[in-house]
């Protein structure tokens, strides 16, 4: 028995000895800011050799008995940054905003304190806190 598993094992071994490992480069991606307590909203960068995307990943509120986990791809860092300028606008008193993005309308306005950015099936929120802290990491 102890033979035959070790034919069995060096067969193997010599089998697989000769595959050729071929190495693809992928895009690569970096953690931005996310919120310390749960983890969500999360600002994701997604690098590649053509351009570099921001994601943010939140959960949608509107769900509150499931885990729903949606993102929003926001694009490259000009757009990003000019995002949350709007958001920080809309916090500091400015009327509400409508904007076109990743293919919806998002509507972004002030509620109870925080920035609320909402579109006809998801919506989350971000504090004006968390908005200056993902701006000047932007910057």
């Amino acid at each position: 028995m102890k033979k035959l598993v070790l034919t069995l094992g060096v067969a193997l071994a010599s089998y697989t000895s000769g595959a050729q490992i071929v190495v693809k480069e992928t895009a690569k991606d970096s953690v931005v800011w996310y919120y310390k307590l749960v983890g969500l909203p999360k600002l994701l960068c997604f690098y590649s050799s053509e351009n570099t995307i921001y994601t943010i990943y939140f959960q949608n509120s509107k769900y509150t008995q499931i885990r729903d986990i949606q993102y929003l791809t926001i694009g490259d860092l000009a757009t990003t940054k000019e995002f949350f300028n709007i958001l920080l606008k809309v916090a500091d008193g400015s009327e509400d905003v409508t904007i076109e993005l990743d293919n919806a309308t998002w509507i972004i306005s002030k509620s109870m304190g925080n920035i609320s950015i909402w579109s006809r099936y998801e919506s989350f929120y971000l504090s004006k806190k968390n908005v200056e802290t993902i701006l000047s990491l932007l910057n």
